[in-house]
């Protein structure tokens, strides 16, 4: 991926085809998801925590295949799953910090295959205004951005009150026992152990549905391992 900041200079011939495609997806198997997406995503795919291995800082991911190097949810350059996460539908834009400054910008991956100078939608117009199309994935990407403000805030009330733990999935790959390691989960007795005030905060504040969906989710282990089997 090559994520550049998005430009009317840079990007002044700059087309993207309206249809996606998911060359960069079909060899994942996981991809980033928020609390917001945890029911939805939950229908197809297990939805778990994973922790940076230097900052300690946990994840809410969707897994989409057992092995790496394996998404079980796109075939034929299509999306196969029910739901699509905003991390997969946003690509090619994102919002990070500006090189430089602490500030957010808008990025747009330049190795896309949907980017060219010559078929699709202008993300500038001839005089260097935004098009239509450029200010409709800049809107969705602020409104995402809030959504991961949010979720942020979500995760690190978990990892405070140390509600994450570690667990593994076994599976039969082609003959072989596997494990997958790395999994992380809520421990539910352990948030129901807490103090009583402590416990209300993860009602007042709207959690226990995305907890629950989470939870739930893991009965798609099985599913994954039935769809490559």
């Amino acid at each position: 991926m090559n994520y550049q900041v998005v430009s009317n200079k840079r990007h002044k011939n700059t087309k993207i085809k309206p249809q996606m495609t998911f060359e960069y997806f079909e060899a994942l198997n996981n991809v980033a998801v928020l609390m917001q997406e945890f029911s939805s995503i939950g229908n197809d795919m297990p939805v778990i925590f994973i922790k940076h291995p230097q900052s300690g800082i946990f994840q809410a991911v969707a897994i989409t295949g057992l092995v790496r190097g394996e998404n079980l949810f796109v075939k034929d350059n299509a999306w196969q799953a029910q739901y699509m996460p905003g991390s997969v539908g946003l690509h090619p834009f994102k919002i990070g910090v500006l090189p430089g400054s602490n500030d957010l910008g808008f990025f747009l991956d330049e190795d896309c295959p949907r980017l060219n100078e010559t078929e699709g939608d202008a993300l500038f117009d001839d005089a260097g205004k935004e098009s239509p199309t450029l200010e409709s994935y800049r809107l969705s990407m602020t409104q995402y951005q809030q959504d991961i403000t949010a979720n942020d805030t979500f995760v690190k009330t978990l990892h405070d009150k140390n509600l994450i733990v570690e667990v593994g999935y076994s599976f039969d790959n082609k003959g072989k026992k596997e494990t997958i390691t790395g999994i992380y989960r809520v421990d539910i007795d352990k948030l129901n152990a807490l103090p009583a005030e402590e416990r209300q905060v993860f009602y007042d504040n709207g959690y226990m549905p995305f907890i629950k969906a989470h939870l739930q989710s893991f009965l798609k282990f099985d599913v994954l391992a039935k769809l490559r089997a």
